[in-house]
């Protein structure tokens, strides 16, 4: 026969498998593992336990944010145990980000009054790092930004939480508070004291610079507002009025 004496405890091995971020945060679902070495008997069993939620063979992945206590486990065949703890946190998690403006209005996606842009997050595990915004290729700041002068501009946010995760947003702010410019023009035969004396045609222009022009208009006397040009042949006094609107809804009369 044969004796088989092992009196010595295994040793324990642990690591972590998993993207590790900013603050000692893992950004991905982080892989628990546990190994053992026993040049005796050989080893037998090797687990963690996660928080107090039960023994679980290694190899085991942590799959929701949080802070973690962990407790190793390593048996060998004849019964020793040797054992361990650490600590886990783990934010897999993007934090929040929204940008809100205040003032402004128009139409078609333009702003025809002076307008401010602020950003703002929030991150419910590891917490909210920083929230910046920036304007076209400006230095971030915390905002928020007043917008009041006539332009196209760029806009990106982002925010970070202290995991090292990172939400990102663009968008583009379009000013246009300034008028259309409006040109009108009656032709026809001019006789004395102001009257024509020959049918008359009416026409009106306009431009802008920034929105574009949406509408020329012309008004004769109280009814509806038609098209940039048309021809007045009957006798009489008529009232004629103009107007020109751009697309961000600013108009000149």
């Amino acid at each position: 026969g044969y004796v088989e004496i092992d009196k010595t405890a295994p040793a324990l091995h642990t690591y972590i498998s998993g993207w590790l971020g900013s603050n000692g945060w893992y950004t991905s679902n982080p892989t628990i593992f546990v190994e053992g070495f026993d040049v005796h008997s050989g080893v037998a069993t090797e687990r963690v336990q996660v928080s107090g939620l039960g023994w679980q063979n290694s190899g085991y992945t942590i799959s929701q944010d949080g802070s973690y206590s962990l407790s190793y486990e390593v048996t060998d065949v004849a019964g020793h145990t040797t054992t361990g703890s650490g600590s886990v946190k783990v934010d897999a998690t993007d934090p929040t980000l929204s940008m809100s403006i205040t003032g402004g209005g128009g139409m078609n996606g333009w702003h025809t009054a002076p307008l401010s842009v602020a950003v703002s997050g929030s991150d419910a595990t590891s917490g909210l790092d920083k929230v910046e915004m920036r304007v076209n290729s400006g230095t971030w700041q915390a905002g928020p930004v007043a917008f009041g002068s006539d332009g196209v501009y760029s806009v990106a946010a982002r925010s970070v939480d202290n995991a090292g995760n990172l939400n990102q947003a663009s968008d583009t702010i379009r000013v246009d508070m300034t008028n259309p410019t409006l040109a009108e023009s009656v032709t026809g035969t001019l006789g004395s004291n102001g009257w024509y004396v020959s049918p008359v045609n009416v026409s009106v222009s306009g431009s802008d610079a920034l929105s574009g022009v949406d509408a020329e208009q012309i008004q004769v006397n109280s009814g509806g507002w038609g098209g940039n040009t048309t021809a007045i042949t009957s006798e009489g006094t008529f009232n004629i009025s103009f107007r020109v609107i751009d697309v961000a809804g600013n108009s000149v009369s």
